[in-house]
């Protein structure tokens, strides 16, 4: 009797054994099917990163143009008008000129047509060569364009560097010229030998001595010439702007170029305070 208790106590105890390894087995099994490995766990945070970031150039900000390539456009700080690089060739003559593309029609044509007859007749006083023209925007609002352009000629003696500087009047239609803006006068001409020099070659930091040599040659001008010259400021024409003077609106400043000998650059520019 007591042998045959013992041994069902073995067996039970057997039993009850045999139970709990199966079920550690299947909760173990049960943990693999649920956990995820590291190298999973690991391709999860790279998928994650990869969706959160942006892609191609969806979000990158667009740089405004300068006019420096044939399609590029610039956008005014207000309004949706545009300006289109435009380029006409002939020969030996390259010509790059902006064109607006306005809301306005009747006032998009007024001003493309003024743009492109004022660049074209500059351009023609150079002939025999070969001339190429190109432009930067130095102002651009709802009110005004400002136009800085460089015309680079070989013909003569030696290559040089010209520019013709022009301010529209959108509003208008029309351009604007210095003796609109300043009263041309000996103190506009002090005012003038003052104001900072622009030196292309060293933007930051001007050539002393090519300021004090540039002034020096103003100086030998006159006065009394070089006031009369300034009255005839932006006139397309050699005859009554004799010493190429022209001039755009940049903020609250003018910029003023004069022609000047080869040796000082062939023109100089002078930031003139409008204040």
């Amino acid at each position: 009797m007591f042998r045959r208790l013992l041994w069902l106590t073995v067996v039970c105890m057997l039993f009850f054994a045999a139970g709990c390894s199966s079920k550690e087995t299947a909760d173990n099994d049960e943990n693999t099917k649920t956990s995820p490995t590291q190298t999973e766990e690991k391709d999860r945070e790279i998928e994650k990163t990869s969706n959160s970031s942006p892609g191609n150039n969806e979000n990158k900000p667009h740089s405004k143009s300068t006019g420096t390539d044939q399609n590029e456009k610039n956008e005014p700080d207000t309004g949706n008008d545009t300006i289109i690089k435009a380029v006409e060739q002939d020969g030996q003559r390259t010509i790059h000129y902006p064109q607006l593309n306005m809301k306005d029609k009747g006032k998009e044509q007024k001003i493309n047509d003024l743009i492109y007859s004022d660049i074209t007749a500059y351009a023609s006083q150079y002939d025999g060569g070969t001339l190429t023209v190109d432009y930067q925007i130095k102002w651009y609002t709802m009110e005004t364009l400002s136009i800085f352009y460089t015309a680079e000629f070989s013909g003569g003696a030696y290559p040089g560097e010209h520019v013709y500087l022009t301010s529209l009047n959108l509003e208008t239609g029309e351009k604007i010229a210095l003796p609109n803006l300043v009263e041309i006068n000996e103190d506009f001409v002090q005012l003038l030998k003052e104001s900072p020099y622009l030196d292309p070659e060293n933007p930051a930091s001007p050539n002393k001595d090519k300021k004090a040599a540039v002034l020096d040659y103003l100086d030998s001008i006159g006065v009394p010439e070089l006031v009369n010259a300034l009255q005839h400021a932006d006139e397309i024409n050699p005859g009554t702007n004799s010493h190429n003077i022209y001039s755009c609106i940049q903020g609250h400043h003018v910029i003023v170029s004069i022609g000047v000998p080869h040796a000082l650059g062939d023109h100089a520019e002078f930031k003139v305070s409008l204040d």
